[in-house]
């Protein structure tokens, strides 16, 4: 499905990087003057950050645009954002489920992020993207994010607070001693952790090979029908 207006589509796009923005200054509780470093090692907090950022470059870009056949500007970015996305609301759903939530504030935004940006994200590519930008390779490309994430929380947790010692109790960018808990060697193991990390891996990469097809079908679909119409003439 694709709908060829561009004020919606702006107005939806800007409506996803205002909200973003205020569900950022929201979890780092800048409203509040209680600035929660912390909140910023997170991987939803980093996806968060770089879709508020892209989706402000892409309502300025359309708003100035005057392609038709061109709805969106670097699809493997944008991939990438939605991928993200569905793989923290996947795993916060089914490996996390809301566990260590210490008040009403934190359990809405966290849920906002978690629940309500995949969601329109999502509606935003399938109402206002035309199809056929994905590429095969790129579910590999948006498995990047997560892999360089987890190179990140064993490079703080394991090399600067377990031989530098620079941190007093936690790791500087987490609240724990790892930001979600299928990254602890100590509490499950390393052939469990490395399972984990494989499965998520695996069902990203998955995921990634859908949101590819999703984005396939369509032109496939539309291509078979303008031949059969052309072969009947």
């Amino acid at each position: 499905m694709y709908i060829n207006y561009k004020p919606l589509a702006v107005f939806l796009r800007m409506i996803i990087a205002m909200g973003g923005t205020l569900l950022l200054l929201a979890r780092l509780q800048i409203f509040t003057g209680n600035f929660q470093v912390k909140q910023v090692g997170l991987f939803s907090t980093i996806m968060l950050f770089v879709a508020i950022v892209y989706y402000y470059v892409l309502s300025f870009w359309q708003i100035n645009n005057t392609k038709k056949d061109k709805t969106c500007i670097a699809p493997w970015l944008k991939g990438t954002i939605l991928l993200s996305f569905i793989g923290i609301c996947a795993v916060d759903h089914f490996l996390i489920n809301g566990n260590a939530i210490p008040n009403w504030q934190r359990y809405f935004v966290t849920n906002m992020i978690t629940y309500v940006m995949p969601a329109v994200l999502l509606l935003d590519y399938l109402l206002f993207d035309k199809k056929g930008n994905f590429k095969l390779f790129f579910p590999f490309i948006w498995l990047i994010p997560e892999i360089l994430y987890t190179v990140y929380v064993y490079v703080v947790v394991l090399v600067l607070d377990g031989k530098l010692k620079l941190f007093t109790q936690y790791p500087y960018p987490f609240e724990k001693a790892y930001p979600y808990t299928f990254y602890d060697v100590v509490a499950n193991g390393t052939v469990n952790t490395v399972a984990t990390l494989l499965m998520i891996f695996v069902c990203f990469v998955a995921i990634g090979f859908m949101l590819f097809l999703l984005d396939l079908i369509p032109v496939k679909l539309k291509d078979s029908l303008a031949k059969k119409k052309s072969d009947s003439e």
